[in-house]
């Protein structure tokens, strides 16, 4: 799920809670994070992200 809008509306508060109640992860994830100057690297980053989260098991 991808929300779009101003800081402060509650997007992470609402995606939050749908995936609690869906029993669902969630990963907030900031894309300054992900960026790299390096060509390639932002690929490897979302790769890695998911990688690191496939085998995690909700609570």
């Amino acid at each position: 799920m991808l929300l779009y809008g101003p800081p402060g509306t509650g997007k992470t508060f609402i995606a939050k809670a749908i995936a609690n109640e869906a029993n669902a992860r969630f990963i907030s994830v900031n894309p300054s994070a992900l960026y790299s100057q390096w060509f390639g690297m932002f690929e490897k980053n979302i790769t890695k992200l998911f990688r690191q989260h496939s085998s995690w098991r909700h609570p």
